[in-house]
């Protein structure tokens, strides 16, 4: 079984090795923790990018695929987050999954980020998955002399959704959103006191913290990826011809017995 993996953002490009079909799994980008304006609230964690997988997709031999992975989005210093950018195989018409929404920064506390929430008709998925699931929502900051930022929602699995961020408390960050089984990545933590955001350890596309008060930075989010599973027919052991199995050479010896 070969598995192929895109974690650098932006377009590429896959060449079918074979005929046959292929799983495709992507995840949508984490969205950037909000970094607060003023000196005594937290701020917004950023929401997690969603998931979708296609079990059983054809390809074609030496034919080229485009795909897109998308762009983590950047926590901000007393501004709002940016949000997490769209992954996507084919087109993005054709296959799409959502990146995160940036963690906020307002008057009285900071919510987070929210993850696109996936009914069976939700637009913000582009064509037919197997199984689509959501990203963790960004917790929500703090309005208080020593508020703490909201954590970074968890990206999603291919079994369950993200975990949410933990909402900032006095003077300590909210927790990161937990990874969604089996394959999530988890969220950042907020800033507490007079820290900064803290961008996800893990990737998948989870979201950055947002930072504790004072005029200072969200965490980071992380970029989308895909990957592309399958296996070759006939592509294990080398052929070896019957006639040869069947004589007293020793093959790769150098010579035979008698």
């Amino acid at each position: 079984m070969t598995t192929e993996t895109f974690t650098t953002p932006g377009q590429a490009t896959w060449t079918a090795p074979f005929t046959g079909t292929v799983k495709v799994e992507l995840w949508g980008a984490g969205a950037g923790g909000g970094g607060n304006a003023v000196a005594s609230d937290g701020a917004g964690g950023g929401s997690a990018g969603g998931y979708g997988r296609l079990d059983s997709y054809s390809v074609t031999q030496d034919t080229v695929y485009t795909l897109n992975v998308g762009t983590q989005g950047v926590g901000q210093t007393s501004l709002a987050g940016t949000g997490g950018g769209v992954t996507w195989w084919r087109s993005a018409a054709t296959f799409q999954v959502p990146g995160g929404t940036a963690g906020k920064v307002v008057s009285g506390g900071a919510p987070g980020g929210v993850a696109t929430a996936i009914p069976a008709t939700d637009a913000s998925f582009v064509g037919t998955f197997d199984v689509k699931t959501a990203g963790g929502d960004g917790g929500a900051g703090v309005n208080n002399n020593n508020g703490g930022g909201g954590g970074g929602g968890g990206s999603p699995g291919d079994t369950t959704a993200g975990g949410n961020g933990g909402t900032g408390g006095v003077g300590t960050g909210g927790t990161a959103g937990t990874a969604g089984t089996t394959n999530g990545g988890i969220g950042g933590v907020g800033g507490g006191g007079a820290n900064p955001g803290i961008a996800p350890v893990s990737n998948n596309g989870g979201g950055g913290g947002g930072s504790g008060e004072g005029v200072v930075k969200g965490g980071d989010g992380t970029s989308g990826k895909l990957t592309l599973t399958y296996e070759i027919a006939g592509a294990g052991m080398p052929w070896i011809p019957q006639a040869v199995l069947g004589s007293n050479s020793m093959i790769g010896g150098g010579g035979f017995t008698s």
